[in-house]
C-alpha cells in the first residue's frame, strides 16, 4: 500500500510518461527508417544496421555518465529535458537533409542519440527524484508502457504520412513529438513546479521526518506502542516506504540511508560490481536486451524480404506497442499487489522470447510473424519493467546509479547485436541463422535470472535464520 497521492506528483508521472514515449518512440521504430535507407539510399543491411547500432550505443552507453554529472553538478530535471529537446531536434532535421552513410551516421547515430539519452536516462532516473520508495513500482510501470504509447504513435505516422511526403520530410514531421520534452521543461522548472505543486523527493522525506519526530514526541506511550497503531496510516506507510522508518522498533536502522548516501560514487559503484544479485541480473538484462533490441531493428526488413510491404512491418510494430503497454502497466500492478514474484515473469518472459525467436525462422508467413511481434511486444515490456523493479529488490543504495548501469549495458549489447546481425545477413543473405543466435542469447538471459532467483531465496532464508545477539 502507497500513501495518498499529491496533483504535483500526477503532472510528473504524465510528464515522464510522455517523455519516454517519445524517446523510446523514436529510436524502436528506426528499423522502419533501416529499411527506408536500405531501399532509397541504396544502403547495404550492414550499413544501415551499424548507423542503428551507434544510435543504440550512444543513446545508452553514457548513461551511467550522464547519472554521475548530474549527481555531482546537481543538475535539475528542467535542464536535463531541454537538453533532450535541443538535441533530438538538430538530429532530426539533419537527418532528414543526409543522403550518404557519413552524414546519417553522424545526424542519427550520434547526435539524434545524444539527445535520446538525455530522454531516456533523464525519465528513468528522474523517478527516484520525485517519488517515494512506495510508489517507485507503480509509477515505473506507469512511465515504462510510455514505450508502447511512442510506438504506435510513430509506426503509424510512418505508415501514412511517409508514402504521402516521403521519408525526408517526415524526419521533420516527428517534431511534433518533441511537446513532450516541452511540458516536461515546463513543470520541472523550479517557479512553475512549486505553482503546480510538485515536491521532491526530498522534501518529501523532510517533511516525513519532521512529522515522525513530532509523532515520537507527542506520544507518551511510545515505548508500549508501535508507531504504526497512530491513526496517520499514510504517514507510517508512506515513512516505511521511503525507509524513514523501519518496519521494526529498532530505531538504529533509521540512520543507515542518511550514512550510505555520504558515500563516494567510486564506493558506490565498486559495492554494486561486487553484488552477486545485481551481477545476475545485469548479465541477464544484457543478453536478453541484445535480443529484443536486435529482433525490432531487424524484424521490419525481415518482413520485406519474406515479400510483404514495409507498411505490414509498421503494423507489426504498431502491435507490438499496443501490447507493450498492457504489459508493462499490468506487471508494476501484479508487482505492487504481490500477486506474482517479479522474477518469475521475467524468467517466462525470457524463456518465451528465445523460443520464438528461432521458431519464428520455420513459419514465414505474415500472420505468423504478427504474432511472433505480439509476444515480442509482451516479452520484452514485461522484462524492461520487472528487471527495473527488481534493481529494488537486489540493491539497498545506488539504485539510479544501478539503473545507468543497465542502461549503458543495453546500449553495449545492442550495438554488438544490432550490427552483428546486419553483418551476418550480409554474410549468409539470410536472418535465419541469425534469429537463431539471437534466440539463444534470451535463453541465456533465463538461466541467469533463474539462478538470480535461488540466490535471492538463499539470502532470504540466511537473513530469516540469522539471529542478532
Amino acid at each position: 500500500m502507497s500513501s495518498k497521492w499529491e496533483f504535483g506528483e500526477f503532472l510528473v508521472l504524465i510528464c515522464l510518461t510522455m517523455c519516454y514515449a517519445t524517446g523510446g518512440g523514436l529510436v524502436y521504430c528506426l528499423g522502419l527508417m533501416q529499411s527506408t535507407w536500405i531501399d532509397k539510399l541504396n544502403l547495404t543491411n550492414s550499413e544501415a544496421s551499424i548507423i542503428n547500432s551507434a544510435t543504440f550505443a550512444v543513446t545508452l552507453l553514457p548513461a551511467p555518465l550522464v547519472q554521475a554529472l548530474r549527481d555531482y553538478f546537481n543538475i535539475q530535471p528542467y535542464i536535463v529535458f531541454s537538453s533532450a529537446a535541443t538535441f533530438v531536434s538538430i538530429g532530426l532535421y539533419l537527418t532528414s537533409a543526409a543522403s550518404t552513410f557519413r552524414t546519417l551516421l553522424i545526424s542519427n547515430g550520434i547526435i539524434f542519440s545524444v539527445g535520446i539519452v538525455f530522454s531516456v536516462t533523464g525519465t528513468l532516473t528522474t523517478v527516484y527524484h520525485y517519488f517515494l520508495d512506495d510508489k517507485i513500482t507503480l509509477v515505473s510501470a506507469c512511465v515504462s508502457s510510455g514505450m508502447g504509447m511512442g510506438m504506435i504513435a510513430v509506426s503509424m505516422s510512418f505508415k501514412y504520412m511517409e508514402p504521402i511526403i516521403g521519408w525526408q520530410n517526415f524526419g521533420k514531421f516527428e517534431f511534433i513529438f518533441l511537446i513532450s520534452y516541452i511540458l516536461a521543461v515546463i513543470t520541472f522548472f523550479p517557479p512553475m513546479s512549486r505553482l503546480l505543486g510538485v515536491r521532491t523527493r526530498k522534501c518529501k522525506e523532510e517533511e516525513l521526518e519532521e512529522r515522525r519526530k513530532n509523532a515520537l514526541l507527542n506520544d507518551d506511550n511510545c515505548e508500549e506502542k508501535p508507531i504504526f497503531q497512530s491513526k496517520d496510516t499514510d504517514l507510517a506507510k508512506a515513512l516505511t516506504g521511503s525507509g524513514l522508518l523501519p518496519p521494526s522498533n529498532d530505531d538504529q536502522q533509521s540512520s543507515s540511508s542518511s550514512e550510505s548516501s555520504k558515500k563516494s560514487v567510486c564506493t558506490t559503484l565498486k559495492n554494486l560490481l561486487t553484488n552477486p544479485l545485481f551481477l545476475l541480473l545485469l548479465f541477464s538484462w544484457v543478453c536478453n536486451e541484445a535480443t529484443y533490441n536486435a529482433v525490432m531493428v531487424h524484424q521490419p526488413e525481415r518482413v520485406v524480404l519474406m515479400g510483404y510491404s514495409l507498411g505490414n512491418g509498421a503494423d507489426t510494430l504498431a502491435i507490438n506497442g499496443a501490447v507493450q503497454i498492457v504489459a508493462r502497466f499490468s506487471v508494476g500492478l501484479i508487482a505492487e499487489r504481490g500477486l506474482i514474484s517479479v522474477v518469475r515473469l521475467s524468467q517466462i518472459s525470457k524463456f518465451i522470447l528465445g523460443s520464438f525467436s528461432i521458431i519464428s525462422n520455420f513459419f514465414p508467413s505474415l500472420l505468423f510473424q504478427t504474432i511472433f511481434m505480439f509476444l515480442v511486444g509482451i516479452c520484452g515490456g514485461i522484462v524492461s519493467t520487472t528487471d527495473v523493479i527488481l534493481i529494488k529488490d537486489c540493491l539497498t543504495e545506488g539504485r539510479e546509479l544501478g539503473i545507468s548501469i543497465l542502461l549503458l549495458m543495453d546500449g553495449l549489447s545492442s550495438m554488438i547485436s544490432i550490427a552483428g546481425a546486419g553483418f551476418l545477413y550480409t554474410q549468409f543473405q539470410s536472418y535465419h541463422f541469425v534469429f537463431c543466435i539471437l534466440g539463444a542469447s534470451s535463453l541465456t538471459a533465463f538461466v541467469l535470472v533463474v539462478l538470480l532467483e535461488v540466490l535471492m531465496k538463499r539470502n532470504r532464508s540466511d537473513t530469516i535464520h540469522y539471529t542478532p545477539l
